[in-house]
């Protein structure tokens, strides 16, 4: 019925966003004429709605709840969807001869973690769409960016970008400042670099930093049980500057016997 083919969509011809039908009450199928259809979740579509798109993809008519009148809407039909829709078919949940309709040309956008060298551009955008013209990160928080798993895909950068610069606003900006997102800005699932580099794909090689970083020293450290000197011999340094680098990261002085 009606109520399970909502329909939503911005205003304007060019584009009528869709989230499962192709008739309301409305007639927003028909406001998106000589313009283009996105239907949007296409996978997450229920059957009835399905063979009304599919009505309308094979004809091109609409007639609106408790109308009378068919017409025929010219329109440029986009659909996407992160369902896997040829299992869908398979399994019976998705029509076979609607997604021989919608099979045509296929834009493939791999996951997040399979394109990270994105990352760096998307934080970017993600922070100007939240005011700021320009951010820094610095080489810490950006290589755990890097190995993360993202299982979320580019939502949860959008969504981790958005709670860091609403603490940046309350916190730390001032003056016109630019910001800058620092590793104890994430949350701790990001700072888990043994387990993060284990399940990420090759992520971007990183210019090597000639100091470890807090947590690859904390990690050093506590592998040798706090003896400096195999930390040293670990880092091709000596022991003053496993020290310097214990001072700078505020790490407590605790030597083995």
């Amino acid at each position: 019925g009606p109520a399970q083919c909502s329909v939503t969509a911005h205003a304007g011809k060019d584009a009528t966003y869709f989230t499962g039908a192709t008739e309301d009450s409305q007639g927003l199928v028909g406001e998106a004429e000589g313009g283009t259809l996105f239907l949007d979740e296409v996978g997450e579509m229920p059957a009835s709605c399905q063979a009304k798109l599919l009505r309308f993809l094979e004809d091109g008519k609409v007639r609106p709840v408790g109308g009378g009148r068919e017409w025929t809407v010219d329109v440029r039909v986009i659909a996407a969807t992160n369902a896997l829709l040829r299992k869908q078919e398979r399994e019976g949940t998705f029509r076979s001869d609607l997604l021989a309709r919608l099979d045509g040309i296929a834009l493939v956008l791999p996951a997040l973690r399979e394109r990270r060298v994105d990352i760096p551009a998307l934080l970017l955008r993600f922070a100007r769409d939240q005011g700021w013209s320009s951010v820094l990160v610095e080489p810490d928080a950006l290589e755990a960016l890097l190995v993360h798993r993202w299982d979320w895909n580019v939502r949860q950068l959008k969504r981790l970008v958005a709670r860091w610069s609403q603490m940046v606003w309350r916190v730390r900006t001032a003056g016109g400042q630019t910001p800058v997102l620092r590793l104890d800005d994430l949350d701790m699932q990001f700072k888990d670099p043994v387990v993060n580099r284990l399940t990420a794909a090759t992520p971007p090689v990183l210019k090597r930093r000639k100091r470890p970083s807090e947590n690859e020293l904390l990690e050093a450290l506590e592998a040798a049980e706090w003896n400096l000197q195999v930390v040293a011999d670990r880092f091709k340094k000596d022991r003053k500057q496993i020290y310097r680098w214990m001072e700078r990261y505020g790490i407590g002085r605790r030597v083995s016997p």
